[in-house]
């Protein structure tokens, strides 16, 4: 129930409300929301009424100093704790920090639309649209969060509209002629695995092949080992990927792959077969001889 009153101010009568909201849950103590200076009776026992409702309704946001950074780092654990794997939780920091150095000190109930859309036209002017819509779905679950832990009263990060930029005629030609050279003619590709073979470092003719004929990423073959391949199938199961992001080779993870859908048993051909049979009898060649 809602106790409004009335003050006298140097600028003359003026009225206020009190309001009580129950106890917190936590600590027990009575929470109250008080505010005075309007001019009116019936105004303060308006936004009183608001308050009441807000309650009622369970919107009303108790006030907090809390910062951005703060939640952040609350976050950043929940998020990791849900199976988020190591190297998406590094990708949601990374993207994060450019909203961060922004609003690290500021409370989080004052980041409104306006402010966070003026962040992201201006990151837009260095970063692409890739990196912007990267940084932006991490904003939003950040809030999302703060939302769900009634941290905030809305989502500033909703309905935002994310910069397009226009691309000249010197770019798109320029971006075809990329896209072009990023593709390798069957000729082309023969030539190449050719050259690897006469001129190539130890084992460059086996990975560039299997890259090439497999389509698997880096990662993905960095991480194989021979229980993974088929001699007899002639297949090759995907199941895990190299993670190192320091490139310190002490200190790799096998992690799972990018998505459920990464997991995946590819068929390869009999030439990749039979390269990766001469592979294996090398090595155990080398384990037996120890290594002459």
């Amino acid at each position: 129930m809602a106790r409004i009153y009335k003050k006298k101010t140097k600028k003359g009568i003026r009225w206020g409300y009190r309001v009580y909201l129950g106890k917190d849950p936590v600590t027990n103590k009575e929470l109250k929301k008080a505010k005075e200076g309007f001019l009116t009776q019936k105004d303060a026992k308006l936004a009183a009424a608001l308050v009441e409702r807000q309650a009622h309704r369970g919107e009303f946001l108790q006030p907090s100093n809390i910062t951005v950074e703060k939640v952040y780092l609350d976050w950043e654990k929940h998020y990791a704790s849900q199976g988020a794997k190591e190297s998406s939780v590094r990708a949601r920091r990374i993207a994060f920090k450019h909203v961060l150095n922004k609003f690290s000190n500021t409370p989080i109930q004052k980041i409104n639309k306006k402010a966070y859309q003026d962040v992201i036209d201006e990151l837009a002017e260095k970063f692409s649209s890739n990196y912007i819509s990267s940084i932006h779905s991490s904003a939003h679950m950040f809030f999302d969060y703060a939302l769900h832990n009634k941290l905030v009263n809305e989502v500033p990060t909703k309905d935002i509209r994310l910069p397009k930029k226009r691309k000249t005629v010197d770019e798109l030609e320029e971006n075809q002629h990329t896209i072009q050279q990023k593709f390798l003619e069957k000729e082309e590709l023969e030539e190449f695995l050719k050259k690897t073979k006469e001129i190539g470092l130890e084992g460059d003719l086996l990975t560039f092949t299997l890259l090439s004929y497999t389509g698997m990423r880096v990662g993905e073959m960095v991480a194989l080992k021979w229980p993974d391949i088929d001699f007899v199938k002639h297949t090759v199961r995907i199941v895990k990927t190299y993670y190192n992001p320091t490139n310190n080779k002490t200190k790799y993870k096998l992690l799972t792959p990018k998505t459920d859908g990464s997991i995946r048993t590819i068929t390869i051909d009999p030439l990749v077969i039979e390269l990766l049979k001469k592979h294996k009898a090398e090595q155990d060649q080398n384990r037996v001889g120890g290594g002459d």
